[in-house]
């Protein structure tokens, strides 16, 4: 159905039944709610319920000379968890660049009060890829020098219908460019950002050190707590880059995971350490610290959206002696007593990309060439898919792998997922709140869930009234099915929690309001929100003003989130 049509009905169906008694509308075949049943005189049977979780792996397969293997078929593949094999459920091969839109054909355009994060209504078709431009772990010499070999690949390595959106990563993620084929835009993006020096990045010559003559002018004890406060700062400084980082990159797996197929994450930077360690440090001051576990889940949930990262090292070639990426460095720098800081902090980015299926670019100069490499990678890919046994959601680290008959290929896929259970997502996540509440503040929307809203301001009476009608589709919701042993027909469980926030120009909130929304569909009740997407109206009462609107829905089954972002003006 399109969408002016969705919301006509969907503005018959809020007209004349307000707030319960759409609800009810909806669940005119459901089963009674329980505050308007008698109480029963025994507990009623168990339901007996199904749920299923797909677990999808994208597999990008070269030969020797690196191009891509478009030929193989599904039983050229053998798919194994922890060593065991398993059956393969889905399977095809992906070549985003022969879907891509008919030449000149635009975007489909929305009503003027119709906001949405479905993609590819807006976005372009074909492969997609995000460049994201660390200023935050990157010193202020090598943006410049990355931004330029940026600029470079995208006027002569840029590929027609290659869908790319900029991100800047400075104290928070920002929104460059969203996903455009224009090469004129994504140009003008890069040339318009300039990161500026980082807080929480030492630039050469900058680190202050306690040396041995200062050290013997001052008292003992007085250097030795100079020397712990530094080494402090130090930690907690990186402590906020790791977070930062790992922050944004799990708001791009929320961002990103509505688009289908597998998305190319090129990562520019010169990262984070993968640990500290505190008998390198200053004297072995200081607790030592481990991002390890950390990173593996922030991947976990970039391999779940079908995100490969390609990390390329923002310092190019880098030796002993180098002080930005522009100077040619030493082919083998580890070997020429490479600093520790350097390393840690490739380690990271190779565990980034071997965990979501991607490949680390080090010690090169020819970004451009680097990001274009990576770039290829989306262009061609085969999806293997399979269901995990129930029993084998032990919220632990499953590992992945895949083998191929054919002698003499690489293949590259996401190493691992934890196996939790889609329904105790919550014992997982000690701050599911705040994932939704991260989630509403990014500055791109979170698409695990997608949905349309229609948001209609009007008067009544005095009082300024704002109507959010919601229409959220429904494959992306999670449906748990459920079967009374005294009843014939399976009924569609789910539960839904919307939130709407109003925030001033100054940034404080104006007003929210959050509802929730459980049903248990009968199949005929489905097959119609499955076409129409299940409707559910919020209204908020808002002061004249001009206000960004915040708009989430959050699927309590799965803990999928979707996000839009509209602007209000309240006459």
């Amino acid at each position: 159905m399109e969408i002016s049509l969705l919301f006509s009905a969907l503005t018959h169906f809020a007209r004349t039944f307000r707030g319960a008694v759409l609800l009810a509308l909806l669940a005119g075949a459901l089963w009674p709610a329980a505050s308007q049943t008698p109480a029963p005189q025994s507990p009623p049977p168990a339901a007996v319920r199904v749920t299923t979780r797909l677990v999808q792996l994208d597999a990008v397969v070269t030969d020797k000379q690196g191009h891509a293997v478009s030929d193989l078929k599904e039983g050229d593949f053998t798919l194994l968890e922890n060593g065991k094999p398993q059956k393969i459920a889905t399977f095809s091969l992906e070549q985003p660049f022969e879907k891509t839109r008919a030449p000149g054909a635009p975007p489909a355009a929305l009503p003027p009060d119709v906001y949405t994060n479905r993609p590819g209504i807006t976005s372009p078709a074909g492969p997609l890829t995000i460049l994201l431009l660390d200023a935050l772990n990157t010193p202020q010499a090598d943006q410049m020098y990355s931004r330029k070999k940026m600029l470079d690949y995208l006027e002569t390595q840029l590929q027609p219908n290659q869908g790319t959106a900029i991100l800047g990563l400075g104290s928070s993620l920002r929104l460059l460019q969203d996903f455009t084929s224009d090469p004129q835009l994504l140009r003008a993006a890069v040339r318009q950002y300039n990161g500026g020096k980082s807080r929480l990045t030492t630039e050469p010559g900058e680190k202050f050190e306690i040396t041995q003559a200062s050290q013997s002018g001052m008292a003992g004890m007085a250097a030795r707590r100079l020397q712990e406060f530094q080494e402090e700062l130090i930690r907690s400084q990186i402590d906020v880059r790791v977070e930062t980082t790992l922050s944004a990159l799990r708001a791009i797996a929320r961002t990103a995971a509505g688009y289908p197929g597998r998305k190319i994450l090129v990562w520019v930077s010169a990262a984070f350490p993968i640990s500290l360690d505190a008998s390198r440090s200053m004297g072995g001051i200081g607790q030592s610290r481990y991002y390890g576990l950390e990173i593996q889940r922030t991947t976990a949930l970039l391999a779940d959206a079908q995100v490969a990262i390609y990390p390329v090292d923002a310092r190019g070639l880098v030796g002993t002696t180098l002080s930005d990426a522009s100077q040619h460095g030493l082919e083998n720098p580890g070997a020429n007593g490479l600093n520790n800081d350097v390393l840690d902090s490739q380690a990271s980015m190779r565990q980034l990309a071997d965990e979501t299926g991607g490949r680390a670019f080090f010690n090169r100069n020819d970004i451009d060439h680097a990001v274009a490499t990576a770039a290829a990678e989306g262009a061609t890919f085969y999806q293997l898919g399979f269901y995990p046994e129930q029993s084998a959601w032990d919220g632990k680290f499953h590992k992945l792998s895949v083998k191929i008959l054919r002698p003499g290929l690489e293949v590259r896929h996401r190493r691992g997922y934890f196996a939790t259970d889609p329904l105790k997502w919550h014992d997982n996540n000690t701050k599911p709140e705040q994932d939704l509440a991260n989630a509403l503040r990014s500055p791109v929307p979170a698409t695990q869930l997608t949905f349309a809203a229609r948001v209609v301001p009007h008067k009544v009476g005095k009082e300024s009234i704002v109507d959010i009608q919601f229409a959220v589709y429904t494959d992306s919701v999670a449906f748990e099915q459920e079967q009374l042993p005294d009843q014939p027909d399976v009924r569609h469980h789910t539960i839904l929690n919307f939130v709407v926030i109003a925030v001033a120009p100054d940034g404080k909130v104006a007003v929210d309001d959050s509802k929730t929304m459980e049903t248990h569909f009968r199949a005929e009740t489905l097959a119609r929100v499955q076409k129409e997407g299940i409707p559910f109206h919020m209204k908020l009462q808002v002061p004249p003003g001009h206000y960004q609107l915040h708009m989430g829905v959050r699927d309590e089954r799965t803990g999928w989130v979707g996000t839009v972002n509209a602007p209000l003006d309240v006459q």
